[in-house]
């Protein structure tokens, strides 16, 4: 009986032993399996890593199309995009290394080394391939203000700045961005000097470096110009920052703006908004920041330190940057740059050269302005200049301006700049609109139809570029015009037999001599308007042009009688525009545009 008990005992710590041993035996073999899987499996695992590269690469180069896409076409990119490629390009790497190094058939140690890293890229792959079918792209409009999320690897300047980098002013550059940096405790910086010195110039290079290294996550850049008009200002930041704006109020929408900045802050944002060529007095209350928010920064550029210390006015910390005129040396070679090298071996030019450089006041769009054109002239031409520009009484500048307009050829050339004219500061001027005008306004000579219009146009274009009369733009299709080269159109417009009525600003009072019955174009932006004036009945006029009227806006009655000479009418945000049926127009009427505008009538009548 005994023997018995103590073999049932046995057997019983037996399959105890074993009820507790099994589990513990199989926990153990799963990671030993796995491990020696990497080891015996190691081909098998760097097949399926492969074959997973392939499909994430094919993944890959359609999420890069997609967000090429959406760049052209301005849309938000998601947030993880960019990250999501570069991980990729990473991992895509690493497995070409496991690839070309190879599992080592007769080495285990490296057998299973391939094994193990193979089988650990293709989970990372898949974790990959997983996020991806969970990115949402939509069509949303990215925000003009925000930064591209590539990022510069140099503060050098391009080949296309090459030319407009002066050694002088690095310095200068260099102390304006260390106040721009996130951590200077400078707020505002005003860049200051006089017209044609540049000021914008620098300020551009200054927002192309903060852009490229991402040093914000927007970027607002406004023309104030001469003419304050606060309504386009405000619209013009909301747009930077993908604000609606449909108030007509301007204290609502300014606290719509200030809004919208704070909870930029307060999202850790980091903002620079830049006003450019600021000529009066603004308050910042008005476009929503004031008080300034924290991580915002903002920049001015302005003829005027008086005005830019009025702004910042309750700032302690605002910091004026000096833009001087060039160092004589670098000026007189900077001329030398674009007119050639080869003239400067003839000793009466060299001579004239010093002196049209100290003429032009060491100022960098003055020297360029004379410069260009004296590239192929010969040596009276430059004689000429000189006796021009030694005239005291002159603005060396606009003279400067006058004497590359003189030097223009082409009447049609000289047709297409002045109407660049007809647009506000810093705008960004639609070459087709240009043809539009010409073509209506019969400006072309020996053009019959508006498709050979457009070719002389940006014909035309093209060598004002040249010239350096016009400038590129941001946008394609568009050119721009320096604010100087915009003063010298305006004043010849405004004179003469058949002036020109342009009017951008808040102040929309006009002389008796822009009223004056003989004026043949009238180019308006109508925000805050209410009335036109009255008894002008503007018979000689051949192009009128609204725009931003609203409801509010009233036409005297004598406004539509006796308009038998228009050619060109162009409506663009107008509430109620003044229909042609309205107008006494006569069969002259070559162009008509209605942009943005609702048209509640029958238009066959």
């Amino acid at each position: 009986m005994v023997c018995r008990s103590h073999q049932k005992l046995e057997y019983w710590k037996m399959e105890f032993v074993s009820t507790i041993s099994g589990p513990i035996v199989e926990s153990l073999m799963v990671p030993m399996k796995k491990q020696l899987g990497y080891l015996f499996s190691s081909t098998k695992h760097v097949r399926n890593m492969n074959t997973k590269m392939k499909q994430l690469d094919f993944t890959s180069s359609d999420v890069k199309k997609h967000m090429d896409a959406d760049n052209r076409s301005y849309l938000e990119i998601p947030t993880r995009v960019p990250g999501w490629l570069e991980e990729v390009e990473k991992i895509k790497i690493e497995a070409q290394i496991i690839s070309s190094t190879g599992n080592g058939c007769f080495n285990m140690k490296i057998r299973y080394r391939a094994g193990r890293n193979a089988f650990k890229i293709k989970e990372e792959m898949e974790s990959l391939m997983d996020e991806n079918s969970k990115i949402i792209w939509t069509d949303a409009p990215k925000p003009l203000g925000k930064v591209n999320s590539k990022i510069a690897s140099s503060f050098a300047p391009s080949d296309g700045d090459a030319q407009n980098h002066f050694k002088s002013r690095e310095k200068t550059f260099k102390d304006t961005l260390g106040f721009l940096q996130r951590n200077h405790k400078i707020q505002m910086i005003a860049i200051c000097g006089m017209g044609g010195v540049g000021r914008t110039m620098m300020m551009e290079q200054l927002k192309k470096t903060a852009g490229d290294t991402k040093m914000f996550d927007y970027v607002l850049k406004v023309v104030i110009g001469q003419q304050i008009n606060m309504f386009s200002i405000q619209q013009a930041l909301a747009e930077y920052i993908s604000l609606p704006l449909t108030e007509m109020n301007t204290t609502t929408r300014a606290e719509r703006l200030r809004i919208s900045f704070t909870n930029m802050a307060e999202r850790e944002q980091k903002v620079l908004v830049i006003l450019d060529d600021v000529w009066e007095m603004i308050k910042l209350n008005d476009i929503g920041l004031n008080p300034l928010p924290n991580g915002f920064k903002l920049l001015l550029t302005s003829r005027y330190e008086k005005i830019c210390t009025e702004i910042a006015a309750g700032y302690s910390d605002l910091k004026i940057v000096r833009v001087e005129v060039m160092e004589e040396p670098e000026a007189q070679n900077f001329f030398w740059k674009i007119t050639g090298a080869l003239k400067q071996h003839d000793k009466e030019l060299n001579k004239i050269r010093t002196k049209i450089v100290r003429r032009c006041g060491f100022l960098p769009l003055a020297i360029n302005l004379i410069a260009i054109r004296l590239k192929f002239e010969e040596k009276v031409a430059w004689r000429d200049t000189l006796r021009r520009l030694e005239n005291k009484n002159l603005d060396y500048v606009q003279e400067s301006i006058k004497i590359s307009y003189d030097y223009i050829k082409e009447e049609d050339e000289k047709h297409i700049f002045l109407l660049c004219g007809l647009f506000p500061d810093d705008f960004n001027i639609p070459i087709e609109e240009l043809t539009r005008y010409a073509w209506g306004l019969r400006l072309l000579n020996g053009v019959s139809t508006f498709g050979e219009a457009r070719d002389r146009t940006d014909t035309c274009v093209q060598s004002l570029k040249k010239a350096n009369l016009l400038m590129d733009s941001d946008y394609i299709g568009c050119v721009k015009m320096h604010d100087l080269v915009l003063d010298f159109v305006l004043g010849r417009v405004s004179k003469g037999d058949h002036p020109w009525v342009i009017n951008h600003g808040d102040n929309l009072e006009w002389s008796s001599a822009e009223m004056s019955e003989s004026c043949k174009r009238i180019f308006i932006t109508c925000t805050g308007m209410s009335e036109f004036p009255s008894d002008s009945k503007y018979p000689n006029l051949a192009l009128l042009r609204l725009m931003h009227g609203d409801k509010s806006l009233k036409f005297p009655e004598d406004f539509s009688k006796k308009k038998e000479n228009l050619e060109v009418i162009v409506y663009e945000n107008m509430q109620y525009p003044l229909l042609p049926g309205s107008l006494q127009c006569s069969n002259k009427l070559r162009i008509l545009v209605f942009h943005r505008c609702p048209l509640m009538f029958d238009f066959s009548v």
